[in-house]
């Protein structure tokens, strides 16, 4: 091998070295901007998981009652009330943690495909897959199924005022259904 081979080669090793060198800043920049954006992020992800254990706490005390309750007690009118009227948990709850966007208020509303008071088949709403059926006579129609439903639609909305800075609240919303098969 001659000088001036050498002489290359230890070149190239110095410009590599200065390239690894440019990548390793530039990747640990990129790094510090993730982990300073992640930090940022973390309260959101604490009051979404927050609500998110609040609408599931709420979808297991209602399913703790036989099925053929959980509207009247869980549905804003209180003269349906099992045990009699104003008796119910009603269909407004609080999440530990979360602050309501307006004083006094909840956080938490449980909601039926309902005209006034009534349960109803008709009602047309995409995410809860109606009109449709709900109590298994192959009819859709514009009566109260309250008393004869075998199967309840609802949706659980969440809405809080956020602490993170980003938005003055936050929402979040859980689809679901009690069937009695």
């Amino acid at each position: 091998m001659t000088h001036s081979s050498a002489h290359r080669r230890g070149g190239s090793s110095l410009i590599e070295v200065m390239v690894v060198l440019a990548i390793l800043s530039i990747a640990g920049a990129i790094f510090t901007q993730t982990m300073t954006v992640s930090r940022r992020l973390d309260p959101v992800g604490a009051e979404t998981a927050m609500a998110g254990e609040g609408a599931r706490t709420q979808l297991e005390k209602m399913h703790n009652h036989p099925f053929r309750d959980v509207f009247p007690l869980y549905n804003d009118d209180p003269n349906d009330d099992p045990g009699g009227p104003g008796t119910a948990p009603g269909s407004r709850f609080q999440v530990e943690g979360l602050v309501p966007t307006t004083p006094g208020g909840f956080v938490g509303q449980v909601l039926f495909p309902t005209v006034g008071s009534e349960l109803r088949e008709n009602v047309t709403d995409a995410d809860l897959c109606l009109p449709r059926d709900l109590n298994g006579d192959s009819l859709i129609d514009d009566r109260n199924h309250a008393a004869d439903c075998i199967i309840l639609p609802m949706r659980v909305r969440l809405t809080w005022k956020s602490h993170t800075g980003h938005a003055n609240q936050r929402t979040l919303t859980l689809y679901g259904m009690f069937a009695d098969l």
